[in-house]
């Protein structure tokens, strides 16, 4: 009887035992995990994208808000000072700041802070607000002037009226009266010097 011959059909290999002949034989596997990879990857970036979007559009409705409250807070602030007409309220007295700028620093304090922390959208409303701030008193210097002249004249109309009205009286004694006329006179002259009556008026006197 003969006994069979046993021919060996291995191979030398440096694959790591125990894995599947299949996976060793091909890079299928390692590629699907990179596609998923890749698939990942494209999926946080859209994550990103939107976030970065929706923050943006944040940005804008915040900055949107903002430019509304400011304008609303300008026309308050104009409407108020119109309505008190007070002499400082567009220039300082005293070496104090004017009504207007304290108003206007607290309204630009308040809306900022709505604003957040973010540095391009604090700079464009910085831009936004110092421009809608400059037409806005540049706005109103007309309107101020003639409170002021129209104050200035009465001043001197009532202390015209109060040396006629004290001197009208027979009983009064002449002696301060050309003291008071004096006064009248300077007065008027300070006002013609600074442009606010007209010289020939100051002349005729």
């Amino acid at each position: 009887m003969r006994i069979p011959k046993y021919e060996s059909r291995g191979r030398v290999t440096t694959d790591t035992p125990g894995r599947s002949i299949s996976a060793r034989m091909s890079f299928r596997g390692a590629d699907a995990i990179m596609r998923q990879g890749e698939a990942t990857q494209t999926a946080l970036k859209a994550v990103q994208d939107f976030a970065d979007m929706r923050y943006e559009m944040i940005l804008e409705t915040r900055l949107n808000e903002a430019d509304v409250a400011m304008r609303d807070g300008f026309r308050e602030i104009a409407r108020d000072l119109l309505e008190n007409k007070r002499l400082n309220a567009l220039d300082g007295l005293d070496n104090q700041p004017s009504e207007y700028d304290t108003r206007t620093s607290t309204l630009a304090d308040r809306l900022r802070r709505n604003l957040g922390t973010d540095r391009r959208a604090l700079a464009k409303f910085d831009q936004n607000f110092n421009l809608a701030s400059s037409n806005t008193k540049w706005s109103l210097r007309d309107k101020f002037d003639d409170i002021i002249q129209a104050r200035h004249q009465a001043s001197i109309k009532s202390k015209v009226d109060q040396v006629v009205g004290a001197f009208s009286n027979p009983n009064a004694s002449s002696d301060e009266l050309p003291f008071e006329i004096a006064d009248v006179q300077a007065m008027l002259q300070r006002a013609a010097d600074k442009q606010l009556i007209n010289p020939a008026l100051v002349a005729a006197i």
